[in-house]
């Protein structure tokens, strides 16, 4: 497996890993796998898929707790993944939680473009 990949591997599993956290930190662990049973039953997706169906989540999320509250655990979540990256979480008005992990895949990279590997 390239670079790259097993890199985006290891962001990816970051990414699930914050969201089990935060989920369960500010909702409790019951909730966490309730909702992750209401994703995969109405939404088709899976924990394991959620870096690459963040819209699906943030649907789902949005569903269960409605609009303000998604957008408060979607900002808990991006602060959990930005701990875990090392990387200092500034919150921004108008953003979601595909906002700041599009940000963070972009704070993970040279100007080039290439990986920066002694982030992950």
């Amino acid at each position: 497996m390239g670079a790259g990949l097993r890199q985006k591997s290891e962001f990816d599993q970051l990414l699930v890993h914050s969201v089990d956290r935060a989920l369960e930190d500010v909702l409790g662990a019951g909730f966490r796998e309730a909702f992750y049973k209401y994703l995969e039953r109405d939404f088709q997706t899976t924990r394991t898929a959620l870096p690459d169906r963040i819209d699906a989540f943030l649907s789902a999320l949005s569903m269960c707790l409605g609009h303000t509250a998604s957008l408060v655990m979607g900002r808990a979540i991006a602060k959990r993944l930005y701990e875990e990256l090392g990387i200092q979480f500034i919150e921004k008005p108008g953003y979601s939680l595909l906002n700041y992990v599009t940000d963070a895949e972009h704070v993970l990279r040279d100007p080039d473009g290439t990986p920066i590997a002694k982030r992950l």
